[in-house]
């Protein structure tokens, strides 16, 4: 899901829309990505930060992280290895994203540290950390997470769907355009 809302920041051009209205866009793309231990051209970096808003809304988004650590008893210091992957697949559950997409996601509303998210980068894909993730999605009944879809699901047209969507003033259409 979050391949094609980025591919969608692509196709309505995001990137340009930006870019007319903070021009110091690359820089400041530039300096994030190397942030995240990326270096990805400034295009990719606007598309992500597209598909992020779009499927992750920082209210909906800071909302579903105060429900789920209520849920693991946080007590606003500090939180466990393990409960913080339980909070990760619970919003990879809710959101219907990846791993890296609620990292970076957490990282941007202020709510993982730059060092925290770093390790969690390093060792994402390391053995012993798959198996506990793994576990850990396994434990929660994370059920949208673990359904599996046929291959080569696809919606023919989908681009003729795009430009009847944005002929007709879809409002998410008028609200993305107005970056």
């Amino acid at each position: 899901v979050f391949t094609a809302a980025h591919e969608l920041g692509h196709i309505w051009d995001a990137y340009s829309k930006v870019k007319s209205r903070f021009s110091e866009i690359d820089e400041y793309a530039i300096e994030a990505s190397k942030e995240d231990g990326e270096e990805e051209p400034p295009e990719e970096f606007v598309s992500n930060k597209f598909a992020a808003q779009l499927l992750m809304p920082h209210e909906q988004f800071t909302d579903a992280v105060n429900d789920a650590l209520k849920e693991l008893d946080y007590n606003g210091r500090s939180i466990s290895k393990v409960n913080l992957l339980r909070l990760i697949a619970s919003l990879m559950d809710t959101f219907l994203v990846d791993y890296k997409a609620v990292t970076r996601r957490l990282k941007e509303i202020g709510r993982m540290s730059l060092e925290v998210f770093a390790v969690m980068k390093k060792y994402e894909g390391e053995p012993e950390f798959r198996a506990t993730f793994d576990s850990i999605l396994k434990e929660g009944g994370h059920k949208r997470l673990n359904q599996r879809t046929e291959d080569n699901k696809n919606i023919s047209n989908l681009t003729d769907y795009i430009r009847k969507a944005e002929k007709s003033g879809c409002e998410l259409f008028s609200t993305i355009t107005t970056l």
